[in-house]
């Protein structure tokens, strides 16, 4: 899949991350991976659960629900069918995980490990959407193409002078626009 619309870049370099982006992009990975592994276990375990416990999950002595007749013949068809049910879902449920783990935090510790950041330099492709005060910068970045700013740096932008985007290359954040040494306010 296309990350970088290379029509809109003028010049890209390479340089080391500093430790503010460093810890930026730790705090997101971070953040991230908290979602996912929190997400994550309390379904595995009750997925667990419901395959070791058996038939007790479905019926108690204890609870006051209608005393339901279980045979022999319905343990014997739940222990057959749980494990294969449970199983599936267990697959289910880790694949969904492990590709939006894939997707979300793999890139953020990629970009840490190789210590990089793209400095691109672009032209700047402004929309002002003065009614809903509302002010964008088209970027190279195909899933993320418009950025809003605000409407001070909005105008603050030139149309001949080119921006500079720092950018994780693996995971596509954007660290930081600038203007003429100027940082911008992007949300």
């Amino acid at each position: 899949m296309k990350k970088i619309i290379k029509e809109r870049i003028i010049t890209t370099t390479e340089q080391p991350l500093s430790e503010k982006d460093k810890e930026e992009l730790i705090a997101k990975r971070n953040k991230k991976a908290f979602y996912v592994f929190s997400a994550y276990i309390p379904l595995a375990l009750i997925l667990v659960y419901v395959f070791f416990s058996g038939p007790s999950v479905v019926y108690h002595d204890k609870y006051p629900y209608p005393q339901h007749e279980i045979t022999d013949d319905d343990v014997s068809n739940f222990n057959t069918a749980a494990p294969l049910v449970c199983g599936f879902f267990f697959l289910l449920l880790t694949g969904f995980f492990i590709h939006y783990y894939l997707q979300t935090v793999a890139p953020l510790i990629r970009d840490l490990r190789k210590n990089k950041k793209l400095l691109m330099q672009i032209k700047p492709e402004k929309t002002e959407m003065a009614f809903f005060n509302k002010y964008f910068i088209t970027t190279p970045i195909f899933k993320k193409q418009q950025v809003q700013v605000e409407k001070a740096d909005f105008y603050s932008i030139s149309d001949d002078k080119s921006l500079v985007l720092e950018l994780a290359p693996h995971s596509q954040i954007i660290l930081r626009f600038t203007n003429d040494g100027k940082e911008i306010t992007y949300y």
